[in-house]
């Protein structure tokens, strides 16, 4: 019996863009101080209406949930100059202008 070569050739294929949206050029926003709130289910947010409540109550209680977004946003203002601070929602749609 003949023995065949190794017919597998190796082949090159691009990746996907992995270009990301921030630079590091040292550059600090001029307000550290950022608001942050939770949509009320029904809240017009880009044509569609927010259902967060309803999606994260499958999750736990409100205040669970809740809590690990506070983490999250707290595990980033710890290596940042950012400070986050709640506020409540008022129920306007999203991308109008709220007190600032």
């Amino acid at each position: 019996m003949s023995k065949k070569g190794n017919s597998f050739r190796p082949i090159l294929e691009g990746l996907e863009d992995r270009t990301v949206p921030y630079a590091l050029t040292g550059s600090k926003w001029a307000n550290p101080n950022i608001t942050a709130s939770f949509l009320p289910d029904g809240t017009s947010t880009e044509g569609y209406s927010s259902s967060l409540y309803a999606t994260l109550a499958s999750t736990g209680t409100t205040e669970a949930w809740q809590r690990e977004f506070a983490r999250a946003l707290q595990t980033w203002a710890n290596v940042s100059t950012l400070n986050f601070h709640f506020v409540p929602d008022s129920g306007a749609p999203s991308g109008t202008s709220g007190s600032a």
